[in-house]
């Protein structure tokens, strides 16, 4: 009732009132917050790793930074969540996150790896995968 009182004071109209309780009373809006944030910390990853292998202001880098732009505005329309002033801070956050996340494992995989590394975090995956599994089949 406080909540009603107030968005009646700030000359809200019944629509956004409905609205505004619905989105907090399940917490459904927040989940799927919250999954979309997971979701674009997992795609920024790969692109943290391509980043952090270039030189810095080089057009690879500005690719590595805005390539995933239109993946994260596709994935804010489809998921729902809409445009509201409260997504921003946790998407801008989970982007950063999956940049710097992507970059630390570069480094990290550096440091305890002598195999000669790419830019690409799936390529060198995939090469650490077969190269366990070669190890593994070798093995008697």
């Amino acid at each position: 009732m406080v909540v009603r009182r107030r968005l009646n004071e700030l000359g809200l109209d019944n629509a956004t009132q409905w609205r505004y309780n619905n989105q907090n009373a399940g917490g459904t809006d927040r989940m799927n917050l919250w999954f979309l944030g997971c979701l674009i910390v997992l795609v920024n990853l790969p692109f943290g790793y391509w980043r952090a292998n270039v030189d810095k202001l080089t057009p690879q880098w500005f690719l590595a930074i805005h390539l995933p732009v239109p993946l994260v505005i596709a994935a804010r329309v489809f998921g729902g969540i809409g445009w509201d002033l409260v997504t921003f801070p946790v998407l801008i956050g989970a982007y950063s996150l999956g940049q710097l996340l992507g970059s630390r494992l570069l480094s990290y995989r550096r440091a305890r790896s002598a195999a000669q590394l790419s830019s690409c975090l799936i390529m060198d995956s995939m090469r650490r995968a077969a190269t366990l599994l070669a190890t593994l089949l070798i093995r008697p």
